[in-house]
C-alpha cells in the first residue's frame, strides 16, 4: 500500500489551502510534506482527520489492497486472547489504510491499537487517546464487545496512572455493558472480557464485580468446555475472596488455579500463584 501524494496535493490546491492551512491542529506542516512529497503515510488519526479537512475519502488517497480485513482482525484477536501482543502489533501493521472504512472497522483499529500502545511501548497518553478516537466511533446508546473491551482498557490506563476511583467507575460501566443481550462476539472474547473485567475490578477494590465477573468467566468456560484462562479465573476468585476473608474459599480457588496452571503453562502467572498460594498457606 502506497500514499498517493501528488493526489493530496491536487485535493489541497482545489481547496486553495497552503500545507499549513491543511496542518493546522491536526499535525505539522513538515509532516503534510512529507505525505506530498515523499508518500510517508502518517498515523490513522492524522489521516483521517486531513481527508475530512478536505471533504474526501481515505480510499482518494492510497493504493488498492486486496487482503481481506475481517481475516487480520480475527488473527489480532486471537493473539490478544492469548496475550501474544509482539505477534499482535506485526499483525496490525499489516492492515492497509485503504481497508478501514466502517466505523465498526475504525472501533476494532483504535482499540488494537490502544492495547499494543498500553501493552507493548507503554504510552499511556497515546493508549488513551486511541481508546477515546475508539469510543467516539460508537453511536450514543450502541454497545458491542469492542466497547466493552475498550472500556476495560481505558481503566487500565487509570490504574497505570494511580487513579482508581475512575478505574472503579469505568469497571462498573463494563459491568452494566457486559449483561447487554446484543453483545455479540464469540464465546472465547466473552470470557476475556470478563477475566479482564474482574481483574480491572479487582485492582480498583470493586470487588464485588471482580468475582461475579470471575463467576460468569468459569461458568462459560463450564458450558462450552473451555481451559480458556482457566487459571487466570480461579487466580482472580481466589484473590477476591481473600480480599473479603473468606480464606478457605480462597484456599481452594488458589488450589485449582496452580494445578490448571501446571497444565496450561501459562509461566506469566505462575509467580503470581505462587506467591498468592504462600499467603493464604500462613
Amino acid at each position: 500500500m502506497e500514499l498517493r501524494g501528488s493526489k493530496l496535493k491536487e485535493y489541497r490546491q482545489k481547496k486553495e489551502m497552503s500545507q499549513a492551512d491543511l496542518a493546522k491542529d491536526i499535525c505539522t506542516q513538515a509532516t503534510v510534506s512529507l505525505m506530498e512529497n515523499k508518500n510517508k503515510l502518517p498515523g490513522m488519526p492524522i489521516l483521517f482527520a486531513i481527508c475530512e479537512r478536505l471533504g474526501i475519502q481515505v480510499e482518494d488517497l492510497v493504493t488498492e489492497d486486496n487482503r481481506n480485513l475481517g481475516d487480520i482482525f480475527s488473527q489480532i484477536n486471537q493473539h490478544l486472547l492469548e496475550q501474544d501482543y509482539e505477534t499482535a502489533e506485526r499483525e496490525l501493521n499489516q492492515i492497509r489504510i485503504k481497508q478501514i472504512r466502517t466505523s465498526f472497522d475504525k472501533q476494532r483499529y483504535y482499540y488494537f491499537i490502544g492495547v499494543i500502545q498500553l501493552q507493548v511501548s507503554q504510552d499511556l497518553n497515546e493508549a488513551m487517546f486511541n481508546f477515546q478516537l475508539s469510543i467516539q466511533e460508537f453511536a450514543e446508546q450502541e454497545t458491542n464487545m469492542y466497547k466493552v473491551l475498550t472500556t476495560i482498557e481505558m481503566g487500565k490506563v487509570y490504574l497505570a496512572q494511580k487513579n482508581e476511583k475512575l478505574a472503579g467507575q469505568l469497571a462498573i460501566q463494563a459491568q452494566t455493558m457486559v449483561k447487554d443481550e446484543q453483545l455479540g462476539g464469540s464465546i472465547q472474547q466473552y470470557i476475556y472480557v470478563n477475566v479482564n473485567l474482574s481483574k480491572l475490578a479487582l485492582e480498583s477494590n470493586q470487588i464485588l464485580i471482580s468475582l461475579e465477573a470471575a463467576t460468569d468467566a468459569l461458568t462459560a468456560c463450564r458450558e462450552h468446555g473451555l481451559l480458556l484462562a482457566l487459571d487466570e479465573i480461579y487466580l482472580s476468585l481466589a484473590l477476591g475472596n481473600h480480599a473479603l476473608g473468606k480464606i478457605k474459599e480462597a484456599k481452594k480457588q488458589i488450589i485449582i488455579a496452580k494445578a490448571v496452571n501446571e497444565v496450561l503453562q501459562n509461566d506469566r502467572l505462575t509467580q503470581q500463584i505462587s506467591q498468592e498460594n504462600t499467603k493464604l498457606g500462613k
